[in-house]
């Protein structure tokens, strides 16, 4: 396993070298690891899983449309107890599903396909992102980075990943989920 990382960071270092004049040399590559889209599925079909089950008891409730106009009839004082349980359950998991891809599955789909690359010989941050075929490099100075910071969530967590986000002295933030050594690249970055 870590001589084929070895390959492919070798493989990243090559690119890089045909794309920057000056040949960036004493890397530090780092790549999300296929954990974080393997959980990020997981977290995705449970949650399709739980709000299809809790949506069988609402079945009676919900009309082709989705029952707009019967929610008064749901809200009524004499409705049974359990009705406004599965009603409230149902909410909050859709909320937090719309939540979840929004924010989360959508957008981070996109983010995860980088890879960040640290050259402490020039001092900068190369950005590889990948579109398929196209990669796109974006350089960043090591010293216009103000500060870095971790952020943890816990399905992913589970898992020992967390996403790093990156803030420049533009007071733009680049955030990188999924990578396996985000307190490394943190620690690197805040010596160089």
């Amino acid at each position: 396993m870590k001589s084929f990382q070895k390959r492919r960071d070798a493989r990243v270092a090559r690119y890089l070298a045909r794309q920057i004049l000056d040949g960036p040399a004493n890397l530090y590559v780092f790549r999300p690891a296929p954990a974080w889209l393997c959980a990020r599925l997981a977290i995705s079909l449970i949650l399709l899983w739980l709000f299809v089950r809790l949506s069988e008891p609402l079945a009676g409730f919900f009309d082709v449309f989705f029952a707009f106009f019967r929610l008064a009839e749901i809200f009524r004082f004499d409705a049974p107890d359990h009705d406004f349980f599965y009603l409230a359950a149902f909410l909050v998991l859709a909320l937090l599903g719309g939540y979840h891809w929004l924010t989360w599955a959508g957008p981070m789909t996109m983010r995860s396909l980088q890879t960040l690359v640290v050259d402490r010989t020039t001092r900068r941050l190369y950005i590889l992102r990948h579109r398929v075929v196209l990669r796109e490099i974006e350089v960043v100075p090591l010293s216009e980075i103000v500060s870095t910071r971790i952020r943890r969530f816990w399905p992913a967590a589970w898992f020992g990943l967390s996403e790093l986000e990156i803030r420049t002295s533009e007071r733009r933030s680049l955030v990188f989920p999924g990578v396996p050594g985000a307190p490394k690249v943190a620690r690197l970055l805040s010596k160089t």
